[in-house]
């Protein structure tokens, strides 16, 4: 099944042991060179308590309204998420950054990414042609097939990868059916 990151973004974490609500769900935390979530960035509850992470292959399921871990100890300390590692970054991170070709033309800017949950692959970025484009067409979608190159301020693909964007995926033509 796949979800948009967005759809993740915010679902509590509960512990399966307790039934006990263990935080929130605050980004997803992939590696760029596997295109996998390696892991979630939570918000624990309470005053005095930082960010902590949870790896994707501790997440016992993925419900419609929340994450579901074994038990608590499935949650690390927020330190292993290093910004040193130049493989990982976050859905926040890429969000709203413009995606270009190697030719130099750009496709569309991130609105999101679609994730698969029973495995982690990232399996697509959502993208923007504008809010009145959006409305009319729906959002572009990107398959990642061929190699793709995050970089601060942008990504870069392949020439070829703009000949993969997937139009029409919603808005007012098709649900009026113009088309």
């Amino acid at each position: 099944m796949l979800k948009r990151g967005c759809d993740i973004i915010g679902l509590p974490v509960l512990s399966l042991a307790t039934g006990e609500r263990l935080g929130n769900v605050r980004d997803l935390v992939f590696d760029i060179q596997e295109m996998m979530i390696i892991m979630l960035l939570i918000d624990e509850r309470g005053l005095f308590h930082g960010n902590k992470t949870i790896y994707f292959h501790e997440i016992y399921k993925f419900g419609l309204d929340a994450v579901i871990i074994q038990h608590k100890s499935c949650i690390q300390s927020g330190s292993s998420t290093s910004r040193n590692n130049l493989n990982y970054t976050t859905r926040e991170h890429i969000i709203n950054q413009e995606v270009i070709t190697d030719e130099g033309e750009n496709i569309g800017v991130v609105q999101d990414l679609l994730v698969s949950i029973e495995n982690g692959k990232v399996h697509a970025l959502i993208l923007t042609d504008g809010f009145f484009h959006d409305i009319v067409e729906g959002r572009p979608i990107l398959p990642l097939k061929s190699k793709v190159h995050f970089y601060e301020m942008s990504i870069v693909v392949p020439e070829q990868a703009k000949n993969e964007v997937q139009y029409n995926t919603g808005g007012l033509k098709k649900l009026l059916a113009l088309e």
